[in-house]
């Protein structure tokens, strides 16, 4: 035998074999965002200046998150974090006091169609309409009241198949009406950036109509391309996803006539025509 190999002592090797995770996998949070279905993790970091002091003294290159999964079955992943990559990474000022700071990944998983309007035949009229059925209409509207929102806006939809994308949107402003100062309820037509635009006509040159819906009664008003008020830039093809130029009435009526006649069941029903011959 020769003893230099073992003079140093004896070594001891372990083989440890993973069979499974003790705790529930981690799983990210599936919503819909638009048009799209996604998965969303947060990773909260505490003591964020003690994590960078460390990092400038060499004791910590990076950390990293909870290993989680985007979906059942789905990719499993981290996030990565390198506290100081450069000088002035952070300041905040508040070099006295603990600083946590959340992080958060968004993987967009799916594309999911909008939804398109019914097409029928009214009195030998070829109309399609869709209605925005707009639930916790008190808490929304308390969105507007309190300015968190400018506009309340409906998902894009499409006119018919292949046809134009469009969406409504509910403002909220203040008016003086017989020398009482209201709010009143704005109501507007939007075309948006949509998939079949190049194959389609423009400007755009159907009839649209608002209608506001309730139990006893609803409320019309109507969109005459050509003959409105509304900027011509509003029937063009849109030019960028986000189209800034709308159609609609700013003082359709106001909040107390809306919660009197047309919300019921804290539901409030929209609806919008288009004549599409």
């Amino acid at each position: 035998m020769d003893w230099k190999f073992i003079r140093y002592g004896a070594i001891l090797l372990k083989v440890v074999i993973y069979l499974n995770e003790v705790r529930p996998p981690r799983f990210a949070s599936l919503t819909f965002q638009e048009n799209h279905l996604s998965a969303r993790f947060e990773w909260f970091v505490p003591d964020l200046l003690d994590k960078i002091s460390r990092a400038r003294e060499g004791r910590l290159g990076f950390l990293d998150s909870e290993k989680f999964y985007l979906s059942n079955n789905g990719y499993r992943m981290m996030l990565r974090l390198y506290p100081e990559k450069a000088s002035g990474f952070l300041n905040c000022k508040e070099r006295q006091k603990p600083v946590g700071i959340r992080f958060a990944i968004t993987v967009f998983l799916q594309e999911i169609l909008p939804p398109i309007a019914s097409v029928r035949l009214e009195n030998g009229v070829l109309v399609a309409k869709y209605s925005w059925i707009l639930q916790d209409a008190a808490a929304n509207i308390g969105l507007l009241q309190s300015r968190e929102k400018n506009r309340l806006e409906s998902s894009v939809f499409y006119s018919e198949n292949q046809g134009y994308a469009m969406r409504l949107a509910m403002s909220l402003s203040r008016r003086n009406i017989l020398s009482k100062d209201e709010q009143v309820v704005g109501l507007f037509w939007t075309l948006q950036a949509g998939q079949h635009d190049y194959a389609l006509q423009w400007p755009f040159s159907s009839v649209v109509t608002l209608s506001v819906i309730g139990g006893v009664t609803s409320l019309q008003r109507v969109i005459i391309p050509g003959s409105s008020k509304c900027p011509m830039e509003a029937f063009d093809r849109p030019q960028s996803p986000n189209n800034e130029h709308s159609c609609g009435f700013a003082s359709l009526l106001t909040l107390s006539e809306l919660y009197s006649n047309y919300i019921h069941n804290d539901v409030l029903h929209i609806k919008v025509t288009i004549t599409l011959s």
